[in-house]
């Protein structure tokens, strides 16, 4: 199975009732699609009551304190949350008040996801600098075994922070003042040494980290996660009220992709601005909060495009990493993962036969040899004595 896999149509999570202000179990095993995902991906937004609306997710292990508050009825927020082996995450929201909260999608594998997500308090000598940041391998996991980490980020406060995160090496600049509470999740690639860094300058110049980094877990590269070392800007024409077919070819290469994450900015004013599959059902709370990022994850179809609604021409979107369907996706064959099995096993022929004439007679009675016999053929061509080879 993929790493990413997003839903078709979002699935509402039913049966919320009102806050109480604490955090509370939410058992999600009757919405997921498959309950042996490792993490899950949610949007919410408000629902009814009392305003102004406070929300938060954490997985049942993290220590995440923060909830944010969600400036209009219409706004979504997105984030990535642990399973933590089970069906299960905490969630709070303010007192009076009902969320609308979807499952956008699962996480499954290729990656390891923390039962406890590790947090990144910025401290005051790290603001207003890259900061390096390195994933904990877990059990026989190496660094290098690792292409790319899932951060969930919070700004949580009552002013604005700048903040970015990057795979290290890369010139992405800090997002310009990030607006007041949000809550954004995203794929990023590590370097060579398993590197990749978060930035912050607090508060308006006020030493507090406003925003706060949580790293979920790690994508392997057993996978097939694609991550951009800067994010490519899309620039979408207005599309409204209605949706629109977005054909995203020219930046999400690769022909297998079935998967896409991107990014939503506007420095103006919260309108609409979301995506979903081509052909997929109504999608409800479309707006996004004027200097907050929103992040989404969605399916392609076959010709790796989209659908999206935008209302503002300033609006931005950026295109961040995206999936393929398996590791080679036009379907050619792993060579260098073949290629000691086979010569090992026309090795082994060779040992037992000796004459031209013995091996057609063994393939003619076990045609099932054909192919590896073909395949040591072609390896013999390439090299002059069989000591090379063996």
């Amino acid at each position: 199975m993929s790493t990413f896999v997003p839903y078709f149509n979002e699935v509402e999570v039913e049966g919320l009732g009102e806050g109480t202000g604490n955090w509370e179990i939410v058992d999600l095993a009757l919405f997921l699609k498959d309950p042996s995902a490792k993490a899950v991906i949610l949007r919410a937004a408000y629902g009814s009551g009392l305003t102004p609306f406070s929300i938060g997710f954490r997985g049942i292990n993290d220590e995440q304190l923060e909830t944010v508050v969600l400036d209009g009825n219409t706004k979504y927020i997105t984030a990535c949350v642990s399973l933590a082996g089970g069906t299960t995450i905490q969630a709070k929201w303010r007192t009076q008040a009902t969320p609308r909260i979807w499952i956008s999608g699962e996480v499954h594998d290729h990656v390891e996801i923390y039962d406890t997500a590790v947090f990144y308090r910025t401290t005051e000598a790290e603001l207003d600098d890259f900061i390096d940041r390195q994933p904990t391998p877990q059990g026989d996991d190496e660094l290098s075994d690792i292409s790319a980490v899932i951060v969930r980020a919070i700004i949580s406060g009552s002013d604005f922070a700048n903040f970015a995160i990057r795979e290290r090496g890369s010139m992405l600049l800090p997002t310009p003042s990030a607006g007041v509470s949000a809550t954004f999740w995203y794929v990023v690639g590590v370097d060579e040494n398993g590197f990749y860094q978060t930035y912050t300058d607090g508060k308006n110049g006020f030493e507090f980290p406003y925003t706060l980094f949580y790293e979920v877990g790690y994508i392997l590269k057993t996978g097939s996660v694609v991550t951009l070392l800067s994010p490519v800007d899309r620039e979408p024409d207005v599309s409204n009220p209605d949706f629109a077919v977005l054909d995203l070819s020219a930046i999400v290469v690769d022909e297998g992709a079935t998967v896409v994450g991107i990014e939503w900015y506007n420095e103006n004013t919260g309108r609409q601005a979301i995506a979903k599959a081509v052909g997929s059902g109504a999608i409800a709370k479309q707006q996004i909060t004027e200097f907050v990022p929103a992040t989404q994850f969605v399916l392609l179809d076959d010709s790796r495009q989209i659908e999206y609604r935008m209302r503002d021409s300033d609006t931005l979107m950026s295109i961040w990493w995206w999936e393929l369907l398996v590791p080679d996706a036009k379907g050619s064959v792993d060579f260098e993962s073949l290629i000691l099995p086979a010569v090992v096993m026309v090795a082994e022929i060779l040992k037992v036969v000796s004459m031209k004439s013995e091996i057609l007679e063994m393939v003619s009675m076990t045609p099932e040899l054909l192919p590896v016999v073909n395949m040591g053929a072609e390896i013999l061509e390439t090299v002059s004595m069989n000591a090379e080879i063996v």
